[in-house]
């Protein structure tokens, strides 16, 4: 019972430290800054960290601020860590150990690089960038594996009956991701990932009205399509992929993110179209489609539901091997 007791508050213990680095994680700047808090500077009242944290998404570039808060401000609340992860510390440069200390000021409880910026803060702020490219690598997998993998699993090969106008259709649509893509990297806005969104949602609404209005339709062979471009993208040498991204393009995060998605999206895909051509043969799936439950119904509110939690473990696994290709590239 002892040790049952013991295996229990030890796993406790774990989860509660990936927690507590989360949270560092998503607020690094009121956590490691060189700024207050809170501050009173002739009587108004700021947040120099949370103007920092503002920041988190613009491409302005971090410069280390002349401002001396502790002369300019008349009381000031500090991070427990009072070091920027973009601050060099000119006192205590050449990799300077643990706990090493100059002069009365805060200790680099990690000690500093070569330049003598505090290690322990470059951490909490690296944790956080490595967070939203594996969560969002991965996202991104897992939406598009589930769209194709249910595709392909559910109609197979000849069951998907569409016209030649709306494979016209999306033989544009893919060269326009191309083209969007090649314009992303020189404004990396979000409104460029919301029009991509919107025009895709469009583009879906309008094939599936010209199904329902077009007569002359042809099979399209889609499992046969997808698993084709499966094992395109697993040919890919993802590593020399994004070597040469990182080449061409800007350095962005949300660039980044899509690339590693992009070529991450086979092993969802996989799992959920094999996960479908056994649940789709079975008495509960056979009798909802004889009570005239349509193929998204079906996929929504029968087949995904029992397919997710093997698609959730693969989520949590892809989230490292997403963080594994950025820190890579960061090392490059």
């Amino acid at each position: 019972m002892a040790a049952k007791s013991g295996k229990i508050w030890l796993k406790r213990l774990k989860i509660s430290l990936v927690l507590i680095s989360v949270f560092c994680f998503l607020l690094s700047e009121f956590i490691a800054n060189d700024k207050p808090i809170l501050c009173s500077k002739n009587g108004n009242i700021s947040s120099p960290c949370f103007a920092d944290f503002k920041k988190l998404f613009s491409t302005e570039s971090h410069i280390n601020s002349d401002v001396n808060w502790e002369k300019e401000s008349d009381w000031a609340i500090w991070p427990p860590i009072q070091y920027s992860p973009y601050k060099i510390d000119i006192l205590n440069q050449q990799l300077k150990p643990p706990f090493s200390r100059f002069n009365g000021e805060q200790m680099h409880l990690l000690g500093t690089d070569e330049l003598g910026r505090d290690i322990l803060s470059r951490i909490i702020y690296g944790g956080r960038i490595s967070l939203f490219v594996g969560i969002g690598a991965s996202l991104l997998a897992l939406f598009i594996g589930i769209f194709l993998g249910g595709l392909a699993g559910l109609y197979g090969d000849g069951q998907l009956r569409v016209n030649l106008l709306g494979i016209v259709l999306i033989l544009v649509w893919i060269v326009f991701m191309f083209v969007f893509l090649w314009n992303f990297h020189l404004d990396p806005s979000p409104w460029y990932l919301f029009f991509c969104f919107i025009s895709t949602i469009g583009l879906l609404i309008f094939i599936r009205l010209l199904n329902k209005h077009l007569s002359a339709k042809i099979p399209l062979p889609v499992d046969s399509i997808i698993m084709r471009l499966v094992d395109i993208t697993k040919s890919i040498p993802v590593l020399l992929v994004l070597m040469s991204i990182a080449v061409l393009f800007r350095s962005s995060l949300i660039v980044l993110i899509l690339i590693i998605g992009l070529f991450s999206w086979p092993i969802f895909a996989l799992l959920f179209r094999n996960q479908l051509l056994s649940l789709k043969e079975l008495n509960f799936s056979q009798s909802a489609r004889i009570l005239g439950f349509s193929n998204f119904r079906l996929l929504t509110k029968e087949l995904l539901p029992l397919a997710f939690p093997i698609l959730l473990v693969n989520f949590s696994l892809a989230i490292p091997v997403a963080i594994l290709f950025e820190g890579n590239i960061s090392f490059l």
